[in-house]
């Protein structure tokens, strides 16, 4: 059941660029890893339509996460991983050359 879900994301059209209308400079992922000690997770992200375009190293910090135009709190983040939710945020390259989920919030708020 669980790789039929994660199956269904991404390939049901959720994570294809431009499928669904957004904001602009915003992106649609998924949240495929949460540390709830320390209150970041990954995001899983499509950048195209080649296997290759699927990008899992995208860092979200709580602190970055808002729900309803306040700051998430730490059981909703857990919860939102173990539904596998899709969040809408906008990617900022850091100085490190990695990159990381910013004004984030659950997809359809």
């Amino acid at each position: 059941v669980k790789l039929r879900k994660e199956a269904d994301f991404h390939f049901c059209g959720f994570l294809v660029p431009g499928l669904i209308q957004q904001e602009e400079n915003r992106s649609i992922g998924i949240i495929h890893h949460i540390d709830a000690d320390r209150g970041y997770g990954f995001v899983t992200v499509r950048e195209g339509l080649a296997l290759s375009d699927l990008r899992t190293d995208i860092f979200l910090h709580i602190n970055d996460l808002q729900s309803e135009g306040r700051p998430m709190n730490m059981a909703r983040f857990i919860d939102m991983k173990s539904r596998e939710n899709l969040v809408e945020f906008e990617l900022q390259e850091q100085p490190n050359g990695r990159v990381r989920a910013i004004n984030a919030k659950p997809f359809g708020e």
